[in-house]
This record gives structure tokens, C-alpha cells and sequence, in this order.
């Protein structure tokens, strides 16, 4: 051991962090939920009985899923009458 005498002055001293970094996977989350949902949606078909929570999950994630895919559907139209409109306009500009 080493004979420590006092001193006035403070040398700093190393600090040691416990950083373990975390990975958020969005796909590998919604899967899980997906599962326990599955399951839990047997489990109840099982026992013959209705889960009004399950039912309005259920109706939820339909409706989103198709406002998602009618939004991406007008943009993707939106992109071709643009695209389209550029066309005619390039056209015109070359053939006069």
C-alpha cells in the first residue's frame, strides 16, 4: 500500500462508467406484440368468450393499416401526374 499524505491538492481522480448501450429493433417490438396479442386472442377463443379490449385492438390496427395504405397510394399518384406533367412540359419544349 502506498503511504498517502495529505495534501491541498486534489488530483482528479478516473470516474468509471456501466454504459451498456441499448438497441431499439421497431420491427422485433411489434413482433412481440403481435404474438402476445395472437396468443392472447386464442386463449380467449378457447375459453368461447368475446374480449372487447382485443376487438377494438383488432379494429384499430385495420384502420390504420388502411389510412397507411391509402396515403401512400395518393402520393404514389401524385408522383406519376407530376412525373406525367413534366413529361408534357419537356415535350413541348423540345418539338417547338
Amino acid at each position: 500500500m502506498r503511504n498517502k499524505l495529505p495534501s491541498f491538492i486534489k488530483l482528479p481522480r478516473y470516474k468509471r462508467f456501466n454504459y451498456k448501450p441499448v438497441y431499439y429493433d421497431a420491427e422485433k417490438e411489434e413482433l412481440a406484440q403481435r404474438i402476445a396479442r395472437i396468443e392472447k386472442e386464442v386463449a380467449t377463443e378457447k375459453r368461447g368468450e368475446l374480449d372487447s379490449e382485443l376487438l377494438r385492438k383488432r379494429l384499430r390496427s385495420v384502420w390504420e393499416r388502411g389510412s397507411r395504405q391509402g396515403i401512400i397510394q395518393k402520393s404514389n399518384i401524385r408522383v406519376a401526374l407530376i412525373a406525367a406533367f413534366l413529361f408534357a412540359v419537356i415535350y413541348l419544349y423540345l418539338n417547338s
